[in-house]
């Protein structure tokens, strides 16, 4: 599957690869000189993670405006490994408590959706010449198999708050909702 050159301006997520049980692998996935606008995550695997995706690549991408910018929200047994973000530049705001993210640049989390089930691995994740302006940091949290080998390359991220939310004295940094 391969998406270029394209402008999405959504009220959820913009991309958001799926691999949903009894549909095969997602691999193979290339998104290039794109500009999204998205109210929750711009950028989002999951939660449909049953099946394996892999070998998959985002470059050239502008995230304007969006309550979260890259995402990985693992909750089934599907690994998700070989995943390159490149020469992205992301701009995200908090939106509202009702909506998905709260603000920041990268939210990754991998936790069974019912106790007991199974959960793939996420590994082998590439973060290469990324700006981004956030009104929140970045979350990384596993409360089920350990995310691994992640790579940061040349990202630089400014955190300043902007919006009437944050204004309000509403707590960002918390993680997920």
């Amino acid at each position: 599957v391969t998406i270029l050159n394209s402008y999405i301006n959504v009220a959820d997520d913009g991309v958001c690869p799926k691999a949903s049980a009894g549909m095969g692998p997602l691999r193979n996935l290339l998104v290039r000189n794109c500009t999204i606008y998205s109210n929750s995550h711009a950028l989002k695997f999951g939660s449909n993670t049953d099946e394996e995706m892999s070998d998959i690549v985002f470059d050239d991408i502008r995230i304007r405006d969006s309550n979260s910018g890259i995402g990985i929200q693992q909750r089934s047994a599907g690994n998700i490994h070989n995943v390159t973000w490149s020469n992205i530049h992301i701009e995200t705001r908090y939106e509202a408590p009702r909506w998905w993210g709260n603000g920041e640049w990268l939210w990754i989390s991998s936790e069974a959706r019912h106790a007991g089930d199974q959960i793939g691995r996420v590994y082998d994740l590439r973060f290469t010449n990324i700006t981004a302006r956030s009104e929140n940091g970045g979350y990384i949290s596993s409360r089920s198999a350990p995310i691994e080998n992640l790579t940061f390359s040349n990202v630089s991220v400014t955190l300043a708050a902007w919006t009437n939310y944050s204004a309000d004295g509403v707590a960002l940094c918390n993680g997920p909702k």
